[in-house]
């Protein structure tokens, strides 16, 4: 049983791992890399895979290319030199039963001669491979007469750090099991047994130490919707207590927005007529509007936030409007103004390179609300910004801010000034191009309602796409040369460079001296990457914009908001390297004016994977965005690790079914309130606490 000091004691699930007997100080730093530092961290360690001792087989019948468990003794081990490489060890033991021997097999593990001995038994656990004769390749063993934990039984295996071994973690974890108090579920026994689950200190023997792999499942599944349960109670409580909270009421004032929309240069689809309306109508209500405009590249989401605009500055309102980059920044300051200063609409303009003049005027004006709308980056986050009459904010691709900036934002200080005495919570509007799978807005999203414009605006071309194999990159390049003689431009993506910034960079620029002096010496070449300043990314577009130069080496910072119409062929190296919605994201760079467009999507090596192949079947964003989830996972596409909110370990939360079943039960504990659940109140709370430090 677990033996603690006799010190007042916290929760065991609370007490930290240096109070284990067994675990001292140093093992207790050593576990601290990966995060484990209390007794629930370490029970929620779960193992990454399992190997199956209980079944075991006899030697003879051994199969080829089959993993299996035998019982066998070693009667011979032997450490050799390669015959071709001499710097490779091979290690052979022969193991044998009553019916037969094998040839066990590992490289460069010559220390397993002295661990390994002669006539001693092991359970070991590998593939059979045949070699001239069937061998065991590279197994892993357990000793059977030290009474080590899980031999003979399903054995759990868990990613640890160097200095930890994998038995004396096993048998902590065993250690903890045994502790465990009866009365550990925070879900009441009634609904627990209505949803069909396992106890929760069920679930947690059994996926440590597994009796079958069907009770396996059950804890797995338990664990899972347990995850699942905690995030949508998150949702569920932070959209609750937001609509507890007050917003500026914009009030619909029909014939103005009818007039705007009829003075627009062209006409709006039928979805972005939608999603405007589906916007006016969560600003007509006193509770803080919390909605997501979700639509493809191009699509036209910036005119349907100059509708929303346009509404709050009617009704004496202002609004933020923040997008990543500056470069994104100026684009959508052109647009907004060209819309919105026919209507008297005063907005402006601020970055981290406007001047110190430029900003106490900005200051001034939306203290003294002069200024109706400021379109900016996190500039806008400066906390000497205060608003007269803040009542939306308009955040473009927030997953590109950090959580901690959108968080200022809705700090009252950075809302009304301080001697309007308003207290309200702005409406909050975000908006993205890369839309969002259902699952995902199910999990990370949902406490959003969202708005999608799922068609394109008339005339916009088709983008041909198409894989060109590096032997045949030339005809790539006779493409290139065929559209800049017809007056077109070109960007070409450079591939993305792992953990370093530094590498990317000199990978471009490397690309764009190749390109410039062996490729295409007539033409003019530019360079833009992202240790670039801001203002000389800004100055390398508008001497692309402008024409001056025919082709743009760049980095993945051209992934977002550029826009240059006469731009027809994006070629991308390393296609491989990026993920399905940022391939789509970067061909959303072309097209974008009259002429037929392309993307070139160019692999490191002749093998095409499945994404570049889905890449050149669908055009649909949104499509996309399905697909991509399921081939990269979640956590890949989140960027979950980054987040501080998607803390599963276990549940995957593209599982629709689990998801929505957490959704429901969720939805039956917030509405009497958290209160008639105090167990897991007293959970919520406490992560809430620890994700708050």
């Amino acid at each position: 049983m677990l033996e603690i000091s006799t010190q007042k004691q916290p929760d065991l699930l609370d007490l930290p791992i240096e109070k284990i007997k067994g675990i001292g100080s140093k093992t207790a730093q050593i576990l601290a890399r990966l995060e484990l530092k209390s007794v629930v961290d370490l029970l929620e360690h779960y193992p990454y895979r399992y190997e199956d001792y209980s079944r075991n087989k006899k030697i003879r019948e051994l199969q080829t290319n089959e993993s299996v468990t035998i019982k066998a003794k070693v009667t011979n081990i032997q450490v050799r030199r390669a015959m071709r490489n001499k710097r490779i060890t091979i290690t052979e033991a022969v193991l044998t039963d009553d019916t037969g021997n094998i040839l066990a097999v590992w490289f460069n593990q010559p220390y397993l001669k002295n661990i390994l001995f002669k006539g001693q038994e092991y359970y070991f656990y590998g593939t059979t491979l045949l070699r001239n004769r069937l061998q065991l390749q590279s197994p892993t063993f357990e000793n059977i007469s030290d009474n080590t934990v899980g031999a003979g039984k399903i054995m759990p295996i868990y990613s640890l750090p160097d200095g930890i071994p994998a038995k004396k973690f096993r048998t902590i974890i065993l250690q903890l099991l045994g502790s465990l108090p009866e009365k550990l579920d925070f879900l009441p026994l009634d609904l627990a047994a209505g949803l069909k689950l396992v106890s929760r200190r069920e679930a947690l023997k059994q996926i440590h130490f597994p009796d079958s792999f069907k009770k396996l499942a059950q804890a797995r599944h338990r664990l899972a919707f347990d995850e699942l349960l905690i995030m949508q109670l998150k949702i569920l409580h932070r959209r609750e207590t937001l609509k507890k909270s007050n917003a500026p009421k914009i009030i619909f004032l029909q014939n103005k927005i009818k007039k705007f929309v009829e003075d627009l240069p062209f006409k709006l689809t039928l979805s972005q007529k939608r999603a405007a309306w589906e916007i006016i109508q969560d600003l007509e209500t006193n509770a803080p509007m919390n909605r997501l405009l979700q639509g493809d590249v191009g699509s036209g989401k910036t005119v349907v936030s100059a509708i929303a605009i346009a509404s709050c500055a009617w009704n004496k309102q202002q609004v933020a409007f923040l997008a990543p980059t500056e470069i994104l920044v100026q684009q959508h300051f052109a647009t907004l103004k060209k819309l919105l200063e026919p209507e008297k609409i005063v907005i402006a303009l601020l970055t981290g390179g406007s001047s110190g003049k430029e900003k106490k005027e900005i200051y001034e004006g939306l203290t003294k609300g002069k200024i109706n709308c400021v379109v900016g980056t996190h500039a806008i986050l400066n906390e000497k910004i205060s608003f007269k009459n803040l009542g939306l904010v308009i955040v473009d691709e927030q997953h590109r801010f950090g959580v901690s900036q959108r968080s200022i934002l809705r700090n009252p200080q950075v809302r009304p000034a301080k001697n309007s005495g308003l207290t309200w919570n702005p409406h909050f509007l975000s908006m993205t191009a890369t839309p969002i799978p259902r699952t995902l807005a199910l999990t990370l999203y949902g406490d959003l309602a969202i708005s999608s414009i799922t068609e394109m605006p008339p005339g916009r071309p088709e983008i041909k796409t198409e894989v060109v194999l590096p032997d045949n990159r030339q005809k790539a390049y006779g493409l290139i040369s065929k559209e800049i003689l017809l007056g077109r431009q070109v960007f070409v993506i450079c591939p993305l460079l792992e953990d370093s910034d530094v590498l990317e960079v000199k990978s471009a620029t490397a690309e764009q001296q190749r390109l410039a002096k062996e490729v295409f010496p007539s033409f003019s070449i530019g360079l833009m990457h992202g240790k670039m300043t801001a203002s000389e990314k800004e100055r390398t577009m508008k001497t692309f914009k402008d024409g001056r130069h025919h082709i743009l080496v760049s980095t993945s910072v051209i992934e977002v908001g550029i826009d240059v119409p006469n731009a027809t062929v994006m070629l991308i190296e390393g296609a491989d390297r990026f993920g399905l919605a940022q391939l789509h994201q970067f061909r959303g760079r072309v097209g974008r004016g009259e002429h037929a467009s392309y993307c070139l999507v160019i692999p490191s090596n002749n093998t095409v994977p499945e994404r570049l192949k889905i890449l050149v079947k669908h055009q649909d964003g949104f499509r996309l965005a399905e697909l991509d989830l399921k081939l990269r996972g979640m956590g890949e596409i989140t960027g979950t690790k980054q987040s501080g909110f998607l803390d599963l370990k276990i549940a995957d939360p593209s599982d629709l079914n689990l998801v929505k079943l957490a959704r429901q039960t969720a939805e039956k504990i917030i509405a009497p309130g958290l209160n008639h659940f105090p167990r897991l109140k007293q959970l919520m709370d406490k992560q809430e606490m620890t994700h708050a430090e």
